[in-house]
């Protein structure tokens, strides 16, 4: 339950994130449907790993009362982020987390750079994604351009840090937003800082 996670992550987090963590628990607990096809809460940006964990926290209380398996949290980062004043978990100190939490069989960490695993994945098998990982616009374009075609139907999209300190956040997703068909779009809106998109697989990009 979050709340039992909030008691486990105490220390380990900043409570101003903690909004921002219940939404994302809240994304991944929707998850879950009968689309054989879209298994996959895709994190790009790994990072110290707390994020993951609310999302597989998620993730499994949205299985609790399904029968549907094969579902995972997939994090990715190449960890070679540029930004030094950011606290990063190695990868094997990640992994570590997630068996500690007890969330290792949900949660698949892969090591590589974020555009190039989503355009290995299959197309609309991503119920769930979240953006954090590089944040000067160029790279965002790219992580939403790779990541559009792997949107599953009724998915839902979201990229942390939109607001006017990452600014290359606001421009890459306002300028992917303008490329996109109108019906892709089910919905959009702003959690704090936290982005979100109802993505609709009626139409694609222009």
């Amino acid at each position: 339950m979050f709340e039992d996670l909030i008691q486990r992550t105490k220390g380990m987090d900043s409570p101003t994130s903690l909004p921002e963590r219940r939404w994302l628990w809240i994304y991944a607990s929707l998850a879950i449907s009968d689309d054989a096809e879209a298994k996959c809460v895709v994190e790009c940006g790994t990072l110290n790993g707390i994020s993951t964990l609310f999302l597989a926290d998620g993730l499994k209380e949205g299985l609790k009362n399904s029968s549907e398996t094969g579902y995972k949290v997939i994090t990715i980062d190449n960890y070679s982020n540029p930004d030094k004043a950011i606290d990063t978990n190695s990868p094997q100190q990640n992994r570590e987390l997630f068996h500690r939490f007890g969330y290792d069989h949900l949660v698949e960490l892969v090591e590589h750079d974020d555009v190039a695993y989503l355009e290995t994945l299959p197309d609309r098998s991503i119920k769930v994604a979240f953006v954090d990982s590089f944040h000067d616009e160029g790279h965002v374009s790219k992580v939403l351009n790779a990541i559009e075609p792997k949107m599953a139907n009724n998915s839902i999209l979201t990229c942390h840090d939109y607001f006017f300190r990452h600014s290359g956040v606001v421009y890459a997703v306002n300028d992917w937003l303008e490329r996109v068909s109108p019906g892709y779009i089910g919905g959009i809106g702003q959690h704090e800082t936290l982005w979100w998109a109802v993505i609709r697989r009626k139409d694609r990009t222009k």
